[in-house]
């Protein structure tokens, strides 16, 4: 379980990442093809995206998938 400041980590992160391509929570949602409430537990730090999620998140926020902000710690 996340700590109450891995879980604002997280969210500054998605946020940031949202705020530098002007979009919207629910414009990331329906980029990506899943629920604006999907995509608000996964940047909450809730839920993990799928693979297929993912990548398509990093594409609509324009980085990396390994650049995604995680909830749980992955082996580089």
């Amino acid at each position: 379980m996340l700590t109450r400041r891995q879980r604002l980590d997280l969210v500054h992160a998605y946020h940031l990442l949202r705020s530098e391509q002007k979009l919207s929570a629910q414009e990331v949602a329906a980029s990506v093809g899943i629920s604006t409430s999907l995509y608000s537990k996964i940047e909450n730090g809730w839920r993990q995206p799928t693979p297929t999620q993912r990548l398509a998140l990093a594409k609509v926020l324009k980085i990396k998938p390994r650049e995604l902000p995680t909830a749980v710690d992955v082996p580089a």
